[in-house]
């Protein structure tokens, strides 16, 4: 008795795993972009962070994990951008 009752645990759990591991994927980010039409990017090979006057900014903290967070997307890319 016990024995099927942990088969049927067993199974359970395989298939509740399974069933959130396929759901994963419906939580999978969406990126966008917004630029000009006919606007050729590959010339372009770096890149810098610029303060604007009269912007206003997160807190340090934030502002520097916005931008390590590019910079790690960017490099994970494997495109040619490097922080100068």
């Amino acid at each position: 008795m016990m024995s099927a009752f942990r088969t049927r645990m067993a199974r359970f759990s395989i298939g509740l795993a399974m069933a959130l591991w396929a759901c994963t994927g419906a939580f999978a980010q969406y990126e966008t972009y917004n630029a000009m039409p006919g606007v050729d990017f590959s010339k372009y090979h770096t890149y810098r962070w610029v303060a604007i006057q009269g912007a206003s900014y997160p807190n340090q903290i934030l502002d520097t994990q916005i931008k390590n967070s590019a910079d790690v997307r960017t490099t994970r890319e494997a495109e040619r951008c490097r922080p100068s």
